[in-house]
């Protein structure tokens, strides 16, 4: 094996290396992920505003205005805690601990 120089010498093949993407921790045999993609994200935003369209469009009749802002207030602070965590700016979150209530 070649390795470019100023790195070392490669790890070994039952090496274990631990990377962080997006504020997630990836573990495997020589899995080197570098860059993260935005297809995903993407495609999940086209479909997250494909449905919140539908069950606008489609769904006023049914449904009452003010439940159908509730559900589109909902998505909205989900889909921007979601896109904050992915980012990694919401990381601190995680170490949230939350009391229990003994009654």
């Amino acid at each position: 094996m070649r390795t470019r120089a100023g790195q070392g010498s490669p790890p070994p093949p039952d090496a274990v290396l631990v990377t962080r993407v997006g504020g997630d921790v990836h573990q495997g045999r020589n899995e080197r992920r570098h860059s993260m993609s935005l297809v995903g994200p993407v495609v999940t935003l086209v479909v997250v505003g494909v449905c919140l369209w539908a069950l606008n469009t489609f769904g006023g009749p049914f449904i009452d205005g003010k439940i159908l802002r509730i559900i589109n207030g909902v998505v909205v602070i989900g889909v921007i805690f979601w896109l904050l965590t992915m980012f990694g700016l919401l990381d601190s979150c995680n170490n949230i601990r939350v009391p229990r209530v003994n009654g």
